[in-house]
């Protein structure tokens, strides 16, 4: 099968277009034949090193959706033939893949590959953020950076779903009216605004930080309780949340993120070779 390849770190001139042999799922796997697959940031931290792969070579990729060709012993959860998404298992950057069958989510019928592989690892992170970190509530107020891009519109419209007020923050015009189309209801420019000053505007000055500190809770792994639509968001947090967790060195004395890291988080920032950007047949 083809499979992208990184043999040592480095920039996008260390992935190679490679030809390796399928593999073969184990006890409680599945193999899927990757129909789409998510390109994040976190595969850039992978080829750059700073995450250490399971073993060199590896084949990047975080996310995928496809169809189940095979299953090995003891897996009833999903059969061959199942359209499946799956997130934060390493190696979809390939025509197949060996999944844990109880990673896998089958999809509805009106779910789309595509779709699916591009929400799998931004959804876990905006349902985390919303449902655990901190429960949002009816009545709420949350404030949500860069709620154009595409964990910030997950954000906002999960936020919006449990009954939260959303007020977002956005470099242009053009992506604060993708924020409100997402559901944000104020969009504050932030590179002509300063969003603390309007913030406190927007809100009468008033904060809830002191108010309810017990739901400001770390992401807790879960079982999951559905196999339909999304259930393994929940158990896939905490993993997620320690994952992109900030690293020493990367907050300032306020606790925010520094400029510099800030930087490397912009969209703009993945870098994707034009053999990356060809559909796979």
């Amino acid at each position: 099968m083809n499979a992208i390849r990184i043999h040592a770190p480095g920039g996008p001139e260390v992935l190679r277009f490679e030809q390796i042999d399928v593999p073969s799922p184990g006890p409680g796997q599945a193999l899927v034949k990757l129909a789409a697959v998510g390109l994040n940031f976190i595969d850039v931290q992978y080829r750059q090193g700073n995450y250490p792969p399971p073993s060199t070579p590896f084949t990047p990729g975080m996310e995928g959706a496809g169809t189940v060709e095979a299953v090995g012993p003891d897996v009833s959860d999903v059969a061959i033939g199942d359209r499946v998404a799956y997130t934060m298992v390493i190696g979809t950057y390939a025509q197949y893949a060996v999944v844990p069958a109880a990673r896998l989510v089958t999809l509805p019928s009106h779910i789309d590959v595509k779709t699916a592989a591009a929400v799998m690892l931004q959804g876990t992170t905006a349902h985390y953020l919303t449902s655990s970190t901190f429960p949002l509530n009816p009545g709420d107020t949350v404030l949500v950076h860069a709620a154009a891009g595409g964990v910030g519109q997950l954000i906002v419209q999960a936020a919006r779903i449990r009954g939260a007020r959303v007020i977002g923050t956005a470099g242009t015009p053009a992506k604060a009216a993708l924020a409100q189309e997402a559901g944000a209801s104020e969009v504050i420019l932030y590179a002509e605004q300063d969003f603390e000053v309007e913030v406190k505007r927007l809100t009468n000055g008033l904060t809830r930080r002191e108010e309810e500190p017990a739901r400001l809770q770390p992401a807790q792994p879960r079982e999951p309780k559905l196999r339909q639509a999304a259930p393994e968001v929940r158990r896939l947090a905490s993993q997620d949340a320690q994952l992109y967790a900030p690293r020493r060195g990367q907050l300032d004395e306020q606790g925010r993120l520094t400029p510099q890291v800030r930087a490397t988080q912009d969209d703009d920032q993945l870098e994707i070779p034009a053999f990356l950007r060809r559909q796979a047949n």
